[in-house]
């Protein structure tokens, strides 16, 4: 086994003989490596394949190929379509969304209905590195810019430190076939921009960009950690609960600068933007009675609290 598979293959080599995955496959070169790794490493695997219904007959073809990936391995195979563009306009989000949200709960009631240890998910650095500046585009605190865990409930990312190319590598050496998605070249999709523009300038930039931008999200990872310790200690002293309400006591939480990181944290729970985290600070110290809006709470800024009220209905946001 090649040397660079080292450092994400020390979390696989841990884990029990007896360990059970569902294994995510679409049909790509990641996940059909993914799943060669898992076998090869004789783990006890099952094979979960998504039809999104996007693209026709080559949906209906990738199912067939990963149905066929399976038999090969002598694996239980579970397949899902779903209606995904209906899902994504009923809920208001886009299809990207959609299919993340439809794919990880069938995933989770699968594998509790398997009995399975865990699930299996096939991103790698590349992957690692787009969600990153996907989060950074939307705007996103320290947890956004650290990207994707490789341990995250009950899904497991093996590969997630390893480079794209690595993954091509092994793919070669080990003669896989996988399926090509066209729809992985449609920069439309945000993180397809960032893959097929963004990453080539950078390279010219640096051509470690990846290992450098890596690092840095790891050591931002650990920061992360020493910031939600503080921030927990901080809530608890301001925070107060009744019900579904809260109120956060203004002067204790001037005594913590910089207050609008403090609060955009604590916060982020109700789903607040930076932008209005930022108007807020600005509020505390004007008149009482100023209202904040997210998609979900209202926060009125009161003489001494910040009052936290879930939106009962469209007339409370009015």
């Amino acid at each position: 086994m090649d040397k660079n598979w080292s450092v994400p293959l020390i979390l696989l080599d841990s884990l029990p003989a007896t360990t059970s995955f569902l294994v995510a496959v679409s049909g790509g070169m990641d996940s059909v490596v993914l799943l060669d790794v898992l076998v090869k490493k004789g783990f006890n695997c099952q094979v979960a394949h998504c039809n999104f219904l996007l693209r026709g007959m080559e949906s209906d073809e990738d199912a067939q190929f990963v149905q066929a990936l399976a038999n090969h391995y002598g694996l239980p195979f579970h397949s899902k379509p779903f209606q995904t563009r209906e899902y994504a306009q009923a809920e208001g989000i886009s299809l990207e969304m959609a299919a993340r949200k439809l794919r990880y709960q069938w995933f989770e009631e699968l594998r509790i209905s398997q009995a399975l240890d865990w699930i299996a998910i096939a991103h790698h650095q590349d992957d690692q590195i787009e969600t990153m500046f996907l989060n950074l585009i939307r705007g996103s605190g320290i947890a956004g810019l650290t990207g994707m865990q490789l341990i995250q409930g009950k899904i497991l990312r093996p590969l997630l430190n390893l480079p794209k190319v690595e993954i091509i590598r092994y793919c070669e050496e080990h003669g896989l076939n996988y399926r090509t998605d066209a729809s992985n070249l449609d920069v439309s999709f945000k993180r397809n921009r960032i893959r097929h523009q963004l990453f080539p300038i950078l390279e010219t930039l640096n051509p470690s960009f990846r290992v450098n931008i890596s690092e840095t999200m790891a050591r931002l990872a650990d920061v992360e950690i020493q910031l939600k310790s503080e921030i927990e200690k901080v809530r608890q002293q301001i925070f107060e609960e009744d019900g579904n309400s809260f109120r956060l006591k203004l002067d204790e939480l001037r005594k913590h600068p910089p207050t609008a990181l403090y609060l955009f944290e604590m916060l982020r729970p109700f789903h607040f933007q930076g932008s209005i985290i930022q108007e807020m600070v600005r509020a505390m110290d004007g008149e009482a009675g100023r209202q904040f809006f997210s998609a979900t709470h209202r926060i009125t800024v009161d003489r001494d609290y910040l009052l936290i009220d879930p939106i009962s209905s469209e007339s409370d946001a009015m």
